[in-house]
């Protein structure tokens, strides 16, 4: 996460926010209680996943889902090979959705 903090400070960017959780949708201000209880669970959800994945895995998609990195400006800001980041956001995308199916079955 540093690697990509200072990448972005270096390209003149705001660094990265570190927020608990995100902000509302002006969708979601208009929903339900209920949906936005539950919209909020399922971002817990997310968050939990996320941090059981192993920090390359994790920063791969962060840097290219969340953050809408191209998979090359991603790869550089890792200092690996770009097939090797495609792997890495595979494998998260995977990992990620064995969990998620695994939390909504319980």
């Amino acid at each position: 996460m540093n690697t990509a903090c200072n990448f972005l400070k270096r390209r003149g960017r705001n660094p990265v926010e570190n927020r608990e959780e995100p902000p509302d949708s002006p969708a979601a201000r208009h929903s339900r209680p209920d949906e936005t209880a539950m919209a909020r669970e399922r971002s817990d959800e997310v968050a939990a996943a996320l941090a059981e994945l192993s920090p390359s895995l994790r920063a791969a998609i962060v840097l290219t889902g969340l953050h809408g990195m191209s998979v090359q400006e991603a790869a550089r800001v890792e200092g690996c090979l770009a097939a090797t980041l495609y792997w890495r956001v595979h494998q998260a995308r995977k990992l990620l959705r064995e969990r998620l199916s695994e939390k909504g079955e319980a």
